[in-house]
C-alpha cells in the first residue's frame, strides 16, 4: 500500500551548492544544539552533578535518535519529492498516508513542537539572563527569582526583545538568521572555556569529568561553528530569505550584551572592568565525579 516504507524513496538532492548546505545548517544548527538548555536548568536540579549528566547524556541521544529515524521513516514514507512540494505541512500528509485520515495528529505534532520550543528558548534565554546577572556580568536587576523560583523579569526581557525582533523581521527565516549569530557565538564560546579551562585551571573542581578524547571533539566543533559562523554570517541570502540586514541585527544584539556588561560593571557596581579571571587556579577535587 502507498503507506508502507520504501528504502528506494530515500533519495539525496541538493538544491544548490555546499555553501548552501552549510548557510541551512547555521540556520537550524539551534534545534540540535538546544540540548544544551538541560546545562541551564541544572541548578534547579535535586542532585546537579547527577540529574546534569543524565539530562544531557539522554537528551542528546533523544535528539540523536530523531534526527537519524525521523527523516528516513518520512522520507521512506511519501518521498523527497512530497517534501519539497510540501514542506510545511509534510507531517500531516505523512500521517494521512499511513494512518487513511489521520492528518489532524500531524497538525498537533507539529503545534505542540511550536509550543515547547517557544516556551523552552524563552525559559532558557530567561534562565541565563539570570546568571549572566548573578556573576556581574548584565544588568543587577535581572538577578532575581520570584516566590516560584522563576526569573521573571529575565522572561519578560527576552519576551520583549523577541517581539521587537518579530516586528523588525516577519520571516522566521530571517529571525533564524539574526539571532543564530548570537547563539552559535555563544555556543562556541562555551566548548572554547571548557578547553581553556582544562589547561588553566586544571585543579578547579569537576564534578563531571570528561576523558581526554573530547578535547579533540571539543577542538572539532569549534572550528566547524567558526566555519559555518562564517559562511552564514557573509552569505545569509543562501537561505533563500535573508540578506546582510539580518547580520547586523545580529551583531547589534552582540554589541548590545557587551554594553550592558561595561554598564553593571563601571555604573551599578562601581568597579574596573575584567576581561580576565584572575581567580587561584588551584582548588581541591571535589568527591565522587561523574565520569564520560
Amino acid at each position: 500500500g502507498g503507506g508502507l516504507w520504501d528504502a528506494s524513496k530515500l533519495t539525496w538532492d541538493v538544491n544548490g551548492g555546499w555553501m548552501t548546505i552549510v548557510v541551512v545548517y547555521y540556520v537550524t544548527s539551534w534545534v540540535t544544539y538546544g540540548t544544551e538548555i538541560c546545562a541551564s536548568f541544572a541548578p534547579e536540579y535535586k542532585d546537579t552533578t547527577r540529574d546534569t549528566s543524565r539530562a544531557l547524556l539522554t537528551s542528546s541521544a533523544f535528539m540523536l535518535a530523531l534526527f537519524t529515524f525521523v527523516p528516513m521513516g518520512v522520507v521512506g514514507t511519501i518521498g523527497e519529492e512530497a517534501i519539497a512540494a510540501n514542506p510545511v505541512g509534510y507531517i500531516s500528509e505523512s500521517f494521512e498516508v499511513l494512518l487513511g485520515g489521520g492528518a489532524w495528529i500531524g497538525v498537533l505534532i507539529v503545534a505542540a513542537n511550536m509550543f515547547i520550543a517557544m516556551m523552552s528558548g524563552t525559559a532558557d534565554g530567561a534562565r541565563a539572563l539570570f546568571g549572566l546577572a548573578q556573576e556581574g556580568m548584565t544588568l543587577r536587576q535581572l538577578d532575581y527569582l520570584n516566590r516560584h523560583g522563576v526569573p521573571s523579569r529575565g522572561l519578560a526581557v527576552d519576551a520583549i526583545l523577541n517581539i521587537v525582533i518579530l516586528i523588525l523581521l516577519a520571516n522566521p527565516v530571517s529571525i533564524l538568521l539574526a539571532s543564530n549569530l548570537g547563539y552559535l557565538s555563544a555556543i562556541t564560546l562555551g566548548v572554547a572555556a571548557f578547553l581553556l579551562l582544562r589547561k588553566d585551571r586544571p585543579g578547579w573542581p569537576r564534578p563531571i569529568r570528561l576523558r581526554r578524547f573530547w578535547k579533540a571533539i571539543a577542538w572539532f566543533c569549534i572550528v566547524l561553528n567558526v566555519f559555518v559562523i562564517s559562511i552564514g554570517v557573509t552569505h545569509p541570502e543562501l537561505a533563500g530569505y535573508g540578506d546582510h540586514t539580518q547580520t547586523f541585527i545580529g551583531i547589534g544584539i552582540l554589541l548590545l550584551s557587551i554594553v550592558l556588561y561595561v554598564f553593571r560593571q563601571r555604573v551599578q557596581d562601581k568597579q574596573k572592568l575584567v576581561w580576565r579571571d584572575t581567580t587561584d587556579p588551584v582548588a581541591e577535587p571535589v568527591d565522587s565525579p561523574v565520569a564520560h
